[in-house]
């Protein structure tokens, strides 16, 4: 596990790989029309 690896908890995983996400939707919405 990636997590265990880097010694971070799954939680702190879980919670890192959702601000990514959230940060990449940020992104693609800055690029898309309204709407889309």
């Amino acid at each position: 596990e990636i997590g265990d690896l880097m010694g971070m908890s799954r939680s702190a995983v879980q919670r890192h790989r959702t601000k990514t996400l959230n940060e990449l939707r940020k992104k693609l919405k800055a690029h898309l029309p309204e709407g889309g």
